[in-house]
């Protein structure tokens, strides 16, 4: 019988042995790296759609591998998932290897052009784990009894019985959570150390996706857009941007927290340049807290919190795993910006970014303008577990230094606006007289 064009080349340059590996037709395993999921193995099942196009799926996510045979030993084509944009992937058909050229998956690939049949690995064992670990290790217990965990829980086992591969296990866990139990919890595989966690966070996002942006607007007005908080860099991002507006003749500063989805504590440096009295911005409230109190500590708890002294991520679980309640306070610079500010939010602005937002809106430092915050400020705490897989689990709740509890509700802005209109409006009210 004779081959179509396509499986005999394939056939030829899958392997520097000839005829030794497979063609087109049968199971093909990927290494590759998500965004979302991590350092992770998913299977293809291929087949020779025409003499030209192989095509692969991967049963459970409806992901789609298609790649035709382009010169020499490339193959190249595209990987989709769902109704994702295509993202676009060379492979060179006699090492495996290869790389996805942008999207969620940008980076290194591996292929092995044959797999053997059953799991890749004892997921049955690693969901009990992470079970046994987040229920153990969550800041709350009572956060457990939320429906939302209970349907959760009671799921895991099941997809995890019928996952053959990483792709298959952790999208599967991820179609049953709804995040409406708690925020901050997250399984995946990054394969990176703990210290390095957030840098290795930054470096998957988008290119060019600087964490800090100033742009003067004009009329004593300028635009400070920040974007995310992670990453060792930000700090230094943030004192420079301020350090510039003198000389950008600045006299009304936006603030651009719009899709803004935290990371560190960038926002106490953003809180610090301007200005105000020195004063607590809010509370982180551990597991000593709840194993002796069913209540949010009241108004001479949060005064007598112990002040978070080191910053750094392993610093601040720390200090979240060995101290009931640990203060954020917030003590200005010695010469700090002291115009007008105004803070831009939206839907998608989260966690440390809310914290930020908060303090500015409740102090009357600045005027909040566009949507309701994302309601997402539980502190977190990152765990190993076998196989290079990480749980994130929520450790600490957190309230402001008023004693209102952020989760779940958010921040409401002072001039509520869509938030693709916040800029305008915020320009709008910048160019009012102020008495």
């Amino acid at each position: 019988m004779r081959l179509p064009c396509f499986r005999l080349l394939a056939s030829l340059l899958f392997s520097p042995l000839l005829h030794a590996a497979p063609a087109c037709d049968g199971t093909w395993q990927l290494q590759l790296t998500s965004a979302n999921w991590g350092d992770i193995h998913a299977r293809f099942e291929m087949r020779a759609e025409t003499p030209e196009l192989c095509v692969g799926r991967h049963a459970g996510s409806e992901g789609m591998l298609r790649l035709k045979l382009v010169g020499g030993n490339i193959l190249a084509g595209e990987l989709q998932f769902a109704q994702n944009p295509p993202q676009p992937l060379q492979i060179d058909s006699q090492t495996g290897r290869g790389e996805i050229q942008a999207g969620s998956m940008r980076g290194p690939l591996a292929v092995t052009f044959s797999s053997p049949p059953g799991a890749l690995r004892p997921y049955p064992q690693l969901a009990a784990h992470m079970l046994d670990t987040a229920t153990r290790q969550v800041y709350r217990p009572a956060a457990l009894q939320h429906p939302s965990w209970q349907h959760y829980a009671a799921q895991v086992a099941r997809v995890a019985e019928n996952a053959q591969d990483d792709l298959a296990f952790l999208l599967g866990l991820a179609r049953q959570w709804d995040g409406k139990a708690f925020s901050h919890f997250r399984f995946w595989r990054p394969n990176q150390s703990t210290p390095a966690l957030m840098d290795s966070l930054a470096r998957l996002l988008p290119p060019g996706a600087q964490a800090v942006e100033l742009k003067p607007l004009g009329h004593g007005v300028a635009l400070l857009s920040l974007r995310h908080f992670i990453g060792t860099s930000v700090r230094q991002q943030i004192a420079t941007a301020f350090e510039q507006l003198p000389g950008l003749k600045t006299q009304q500063l936006i603030l651009d927290l719009r899709g803004n989805q935290g990371g560190e504590f960038g926002g106490l440096d953003v809180a610090a340049q301007l200005g105000g009295a020195e004063a607590l911005m809010g509370v982180f409230i551990g597991p000593r807290w709840w194993n002796q109190h069913s209540e949010l500590p009241d108004t001479p708890a949060r005064a007598q919190a112990a002040d978070l002294q080191d910053r750094s991520l392993m610093g601040f679980q720390a200090a979240i795993r060995d101290q009931a309640l640990t203060a954020l306070r917030h003590r200005p610079v010695a010469q700090p910006f002291t115009g007008a500010v105004w803070v831009l939010t939206d839907a998608r602005t989260a966690s440390a970014a809310e914290l930020l937002a908060a303090w500015l809106g409740d102090s009357g430092r600045a005027q909040l303008v566009g949507e309701r915050t994302r309601g997402a400020v539980l502190a977190s705490v990152f765990l190993d577990l076998p196989d290079g897989f990480k749980l994130m689990v929520p450790s600490a709740d957190y309230v402001t230094a008023a004693g209102q509890r952020l989760e779940g509700q958010g921040v409401q802005p002072h001039v509520a606006v869509p938030g693709e209109q916040a800029l305008d409006r915020a320009l709008q009210l910048a160019a009012q007289p102020r008495s």
